[in-house]
């Protein structure tokens, strides 16, 4: 089978905490713009990191809305941060990629077998810089696959891009421009490559590593304990392979002299190995943030099929 990136992109990662704003502060001593806290009717709170065309949902449960609890063919986006708080703390619980029409996606997931779930709309109001009111909506497709149970996938559709992305939002002092990998740990990667397959509708490589299937904006990956272990450094808790965990951010950088300024500066721990600089889950609120000198270019354009060497390096 020849691999073949997806024509789908990396959209946004959700990453629960127990103290949002704690987290947020956290993303700031990274040198990332953290925005404004936004608070939803559907029981929950968030502030975003804006790149271009990709963001990081930091997020928590609300202080005076209840979720609405879960039913037959209703995913609850508050329930499931709330349960993964409870069970989990704080950590990475979501994936979402972009969507042309995340209603037909709900319809073809539900074909597919891999969903069961009715597509979800929200919408919250909002002030552009000038103080004009606008509005900003999504909607969303569940997956939550057998092979990964604990860890939801789900495509984004945004009805008002053009009110939610703001360039001035995606400046960082960090020089970090986007998310180029997003590696889920789990003992038996191959396992997961014909989930991986069906949802985004391209071909996973196999490696060394475990695979990975590359998207139109980044790489989604699904490595061995040991190979997460070699690349990123120890980790007990992310890293055992018992289940599958969202275990690796890295994120693409124009300057790793930027980012070390930034972790220095402001105390974080990190080490730096070769051309990446890695910041462990123990102080990223439970997930592993790594950075590198990387760019767009060093991913193949849509539809193109990897070579056998960029195969095996995934």
């Amino acid at each position: 089978m020849p691999v073949i990136a997806s024509k789908r992109r990396l959209d946004h990662l959700v990453l629960p905490a127990r103290d949002l704003e704690a987290q947020a502060a956290f993303y700031q001593r990274l040198g990332f713009r953290v925005g404004a806290r936004n608070v939803h009717p559907w029981g929950t709170e968030n502030r975003l990191v804006q790149f271009d065309g990709c963001f990081l949902e930091l997020i928590t449960l609300g202080q005076t809305v209840v979720p609405p609890a879960p039913a037959p063919r209703f995913f609850s986006f508050g329930a499931h941060v709330g349960n993964w708080l409870a069970s989990e703390g704080d950590g990475m619980s979501m994936l979402a990629c972009d969507s042309p029409d995340a209603k037909a996606d709900a319809i073809w997931l539900n074909q597919a077998g891999i969903a069961e779930f009715e597509p979800f709309w929200f919408g919250r109001k909002g002030q552009r810089p000038d103080g004009t009111p606008m509005e900003v909506a999504f909607s969303l497709a569940f997956a939550t696959p057998s092979v990964m149970p604990d860890l939801c996938f789900f495509f984004c559709q945004q009805h008002n891009p053009e009110n939610f992305w703001n360039p001035a939002f995606q400046e960082h002092e960090n020089s970090a421009t986007g998310v180029n990998r997003v590696v889920v740990v789990r003992d038996r990667p191959d396992e997961a490559a014909a989930f991986l397959n069906q949802w985004l509708g391209g071909f996973a490589g196999y490696g060394a590593r475990g695979v990975t299937l590359r998207t139109a904006r980044g790489d989604l990956s699904v490595w061995t304990p040991d190979a997460a272990a070699a690349e990123f450094g120890a980790d007990p808790v992310l890293f055992n392979g018992s289940r599958a965990r969202f275990g690796v951010i890295v994120f693409a950088v124009l300057r790793l002299s930027s980012v070390a300024q930034c972790l220095l500066a402001n105390n974080v721990p990190h080490r730096r190995e070769g051309q990446r600089i890695v910041v462990p889950s123990g102080a990223a609120f439970g997930v592993v943030l790594a950075f590198e000198e990387t760019t767009d270019e060093d991913l193949p354009p849509p539809g193109r099929k990897m070579s056998a060497t960029e195969a095996e390096a995934a």
